[in-house]
Parts: structure tokens; sequence; C-alpha cells
């Protein structure tokens, strides 16, 4: 899918930071971050959302929850909360039609946010998944 743009960064025609990266799924920072730290985990293969996955695509969402899973880790989240998301349609948030998991800070306390800030220990290109 030419036109989907994260098809375009998983084929790196379009640039994004790339936090994590295997042969089947990518994390890279989202373009307009909605938290300190909100990266995008995706297929590299064009899957349009969750409710258009396979019965072969079991292994694939495993890797991909795995992958958002070590972004998280080597933020540091574990100890200060994180978010996963998987939104279908434009109903529920979602503008761009592939499926994907955002990692985020989670927390909307007044005491959570004054301690938020993007963590210091991930920098684009440091995490990567097992094959």
């Amino acid at each position: 899918m030419s036109a989907c743009p994260f098809c375009g960064i998983a084929a790196s025609r379009a640039a994004a930071p790339i936090f994590a990266e295997d042969g089947e799924t990518l994390a890279f920072a989202d373009l307009t971050p909605q938290a300190p730290l909100h990266a995008l985990g995706i297929p590299k293969r064009h899957i349009e959302h969750f409710g258009s996955l396979k019965a072969r695509d079991g292994e694939l969402l495993g890797r991909l929850a795995q992958t958002a899973q070590r972004v998280a880790e080597q933020a540091g989240l574990g100890t200060r909360g994180d978010r996963v998301v998987c939104k279908i349609g434009p109903d529920a948030g979602n503008s761009v039609a592939h499926l994907h998991l955002a990692c985020s800070v989670a927390g909307n306390s007044p005491g959570q946010r004054a301690r938020r800030r993007a963590p210091t220990s991930l920098v684009a290109g440091s995490v990567t998944t097992s094959p």
C-alpha cells in the first residue's frame, strides 16, 4: 500500500525515529505525539486494522506485542506506568488505516502529569528485538 504512511516508514521511504525493528515489526516515534513518549509498533506488512487479522497472523501479533513491551521496558516505563492501545477506525480516534499498537506514558492525575517527562533512557535506534 504505497499511500499508507506507515508502509512508507516500514519501507524506508519516509523518515521517523526508529526505536525497535525486527524482520516483521517496527516501532517508531509517533510524529504527532500525545505524550512525552509515544511510540507506534506496526507490522511491516500492511494489515488495515485489528479486525483484519487472520489466523496465520497470531505469531505476528505476539511479535508486535513483544516489540511494544521492549520499547516500554527500555524507556523505564514499567515502574512509572505505560499504556498500550490498539484503536480501530476513525470513531476511535485512529487516523492511519494500518494496524498499530500505540505505547505511551499513562496517567493523567495532576501528580502524574507533573512527574511525566520524556525518558532519557530511550534513544532512537537503541532498542532491537530478537529475530
